[in-house]
């Protein structure tokens, strides 16, 4: 069980793939987005799946394990509630003793996107929103080709 202190976010930040560098220490993002363009071809392009998506997270202030999560919401349509529309595994991450700083990857695959608008990928940690820099915006727009 993951211990109840809550991490601060530094970051979030969306894109297609992720890898770490073991020589340079650090994760190499691969296409970092906030926009995604998706095309149809004589139909409505929605539904869509995003193939893969990774959020990379840069988090401090905690100790111990932690159980983190990302959701990815669609907008609310009249309701005021986002609907949930996929979620992570948990990932258990642990702070090494003298660390401050902590950062890592959570991959998704088959993102479902109902319809052009903007989503939000949120990262939980205990099941809990971490602040406003626990959330990234996903704009997905459009078009039909002929």
């Amino acid at each position: 069980m993951a211990d109840a202190n809550r991490p601060d976010v530094v970051q979030l930040l969306l894109c297609e793939s992720a890898a770490y560098d073991e020589t340079q220490n650090s994760w190499v993002l691969v296409r970092p987005t906030a926009h995604l363009h998706v095309r149809g071809y004589r139909e409505d392009p929605f539904p869509h799946v995003i193939p893969r998506l990774a959020a990379y997270f840069q988090l401090i202030d905690a100790f111990g394990t932690v159980s983190l999560q990302l959701q990815v919401a669609a907008p609310s349509l009249g309701s005021g509630m986002a609907q949930v529309l996929m979620r992570s595994d948990e990932y258990l991450v642990t702070f090494p003793p003298n660390r401050t700083v902590l950062d890592g990857v959570i991959r998704l695959e088959a993102v479902p996107i109902l319809e052009a608008a903007e989503y939000e990928v949120r990262l939980l940690a205990a099941g809990q929103r971490l602040g406003e820099r626990s959330v990234a915006y996903l704009r997905v727009t459009g078009e039909t080709m002929s």
